[in-house]
């Protein structure tokens, strides 16, 4: 269905819920709406949801578990901090909107991270125009999706952005657009067994770091677990420019380097790789 009117601002103007088969409901955000407000389905805030209050005791679930399904709208924009943070039943796959250009803080935190062998494939829509990725925005979320594709044009991924991210084994491509990525990133994220930043945006600069530390490093244990996760990435692809521009004169003439990724996920016979797969230089 197309927008045809103004943007709603009444709850039940902005959202539909489908009872489903288990009794849990789908959320349908409508068209016309253009953003997700602050914290609108966080687990602490829904339960202040008089709709959501009758639909959870309808369907004999708790407030928390009543919504396992998330459908966003061609028209929406901006999904805000902590839009949906601590979702942790969503099963349904998530598709992230074409027109969407702001993903913000915590958006998406912990969705899905209580069926990690059901969770949702998070998606970026064909075209995404998104531009920012917040802090935070998709840590500890599951996602069975066998490939994180990152948007064409995307700029900015914040601190801690895909930490702890569970999925399949799969090679992890930082498009050329990306101008800045945050510390720990994609720390201790499982599945992500290759990396390529095509982007030459990110040399070093030391009035604003673009590469943060530990993005993809040692893995420690996540809240809760008493082993780590041990990396299974061994080859990072950059551009000459990029890799040259971290090194320094030292006796560990690639300490900075790995500081960022991770002495563990660069040992030879692979390591640092151009983008067509030749060795870097060890200068």
């Amino acid at each position: 269905m197309k927008c045809t009117g103004k943007e709603p601002t009444e709850e039940g103007d902005r959202y539909t819920y489908t009872r489903k088969d288990d009794g849990s409901y789908k959320l349908t955000v409508k068209e016309c709406v253009t953003d997700i407000p602050q914290s609108e389905f966080s687990a602490s805030t829904i339960s202040t949801s008089l709709i959501l209050q009758r639909l959870a005791r309808a369907s004999d679930k708790s407030i928390t578990s009543v919504l396992t399904e998330i459908e966003l709208p061609s028209t929406l924009k901006i999904i805000g901090n902590f839009a949906f943070i601590g979702n942790r039943e969503v099963t349904g796959d998530l598709t992230i909107p074409r027109n969407v250009d702001t993903i913000g803080r915590q958006a998406f935190q912990n969705v899905g991270l209580g069926h990690t062998s059901r969770a949702p494939a998070i998606t970026f829509e064909s075209g995404s125009r998104l531009r920012t990725i917040g802090q935070s925005a998709f840590e500890r979320s599951s996602s069975k999706v066998p490939l994180l594709t990152l948007p064409d044009g995307l700029e900015t991924i914040g601190i801690d952005a895909f930490r702890y991210l569970i999925m399949p084994p799969s090679p992890l491509v930082i498009p050329a657009s990306v101008r800045k990525i945050g510390n720990k990133a994609f720390r201790s994220a499982s599945g992500i067994n290759g990396v390529t930043i095509r982007s030459t945006n990110l040399t070093k600069d030391a009035a604003d770091p673009r590469l943060g530390t530990n993005l993809f490093g040692e893995s420690t244990p996540a809240s809760g677990a008493s082993t780590t996760r041990e990396s299974t990435i061994t080859t990072i692809k950059l551009p000459l420019e990029v890799y040259r521009s971290y090194l320094n004169t030292s006796a560990t003439p690639r300490s900075e380097l790995d500081a960022i990724f991770g002495s563990e996920i660069t040992k030879e016979p692979n390591g640092y790789q151009d983008l067509e797969g030749n060795a870097h230089p060890k200068e």
